[in-house]
């Protein structure tokens, strides 16, 4: 199966380090700035060394351990840090690593289940192609400064590439290179086991329908026990959950994940059939979107239709109705095609 609703990488690497770096750059500046004004007495250098060694004494430290991490975080970009703040970037951008081929997207390609010429029986761990375990334990995140934590993408095939992140050289767009995907973001992994999993990925900006995409396909590979989380654009951060269903209503959606994943694909295929209503009708249903659920209904019962079901009956009845030449009737021919529903993405985060 293909997945249709993809992600589009948002601009360039190399604009979007350039945003990170100008960003960070601002906030070293604000942090620096203040830690002059909270030192007392003295020439500007001596309170700096002043409010320096308090820090290490354990006062003020908060303020002291942000500049570390920001200049710690610039460093990780292969950038430099002068004294003041300002970052000297070189040429940072042309350190991004692209898996171009074939074999090197493998070696970051995780399977479940039946490894390709290996023999042994099904089993629900993710394991790299030479059989060993997936395991993000000691793992850096550059981006999050989370500790064991990794980065995904899912291809439009449903196939997941997992590694760790090196801000400045391997990122999500590494993985793929920069190629379109049903997902991406980042994930903990415990001996081949999924332990938690998000949609946080600032080159690909992925929504939650998206990552309902993710959901449905890796409850036909692992047990949903694991924690979740998903990119709250109100919020402006990342919402965790220990369970999918705390993270529907979250978001204020149906609990059943798998319905509303088959309701967004069948909103994707025949949007244009379920609003015309003579065709509808013709099918012997009807699109009742503001309803409790919303979907699609029987003619005559009123009875509500799974959108999986209500798929199969539009498609099917559209098969029955399709004269023995030319286009069917009443079936949107966009149907198959892939779509960027990211086409008008928000700044990256």
């Amino acid at each position: 199966m293909s997945y249709k609703l993809l992600a589009q990488m948002w601009g360039h690497v190399g604009e979007a380090l350039d945003a990170d770096l100008s960003a960070k750059e601002a906030s070293l500046k604000a942090l620096i700035e203040r830690r002059s004004q909270m030192a007392v007495g003295g020439a500007v250098a001596a309170r700096v060394r002043a409010f320096d060694s308090a820090a290490k004494n354990g006062s003020a430290s908060t303020l002291f351990d942000d500049i570390a991490k920001l200049q710690q975080q610039i460093e990780r970009l292969g950038a430099r840090w002068l004294a003041d703040g300002t970052v000297l970037t070189g040429r940072r951008a042309q350190m991004v690593q692209y898996d171009w081929t074939l074999e090197r997207q493998n070696m970051t390609r995780a399977y479940v289940g039946a490894i390709p010429g290996r023999m042994g029986p099904f089993s629900p761990l993710f394991r790299r192609r030479d059989g060993s375990l997936f395991d993000t334990t000691g793992w850096q995140n550059a981006l999050s400064d989370d500790i064991g934590r990794g980065i995904y993408v899912m291809s439009v095939q449903g196939n997941f590439y997992i590694a760790e992140q090196e801000m400045g050289r391997r990122h999500h767009s590494s993985l793929l290179a920069g190629g379109h995907i049903a997902c991406g973001g980042e994930l903990t992994m415990l001996n081949g086991r999924v332990s938690y999993i998000n949609n946080n990925s600032g080159h690909y900006l992925p929504n939650i329908k998206h990552f309902l995409q993710v959901l449905h396909q890796l409850s036909k590979m692992v047990p949903m026990d694991f924690h979740v989380g998903a990119w709250d654009e109100a919020l402006g951060r990342v919402v965790d959950k220990p369970t999918v269903d705390e993270l529907m209503i979250h978001f204020g959606l149906n609990r059943d994940y798998q319905e509303l994943y088959d309701y967004n694909n069948l909103l994707h295929a025949y949007r244009n059939t379920l609003e015309d209503g003579v065709a509808m009708n013709r099918f012997g249903l009807v699109w009742r979107p503001a309803d409790n659920p919303p979907g699609v209904y029987k003619m005559g019962t009123n009875t509500w239709v799974p959108s999986r079901e209500a798929r199969s009956l539009i498609n099917d009845s559209a098969v029955a109705r399709r004269p023995r030449h030319g286009k069917g009737v009443g079936v949107d021919m966009v149907s198959t095609h892939q779509v960027n529903t990211n086409r008008w993405a928000p700044a990256p985060r």
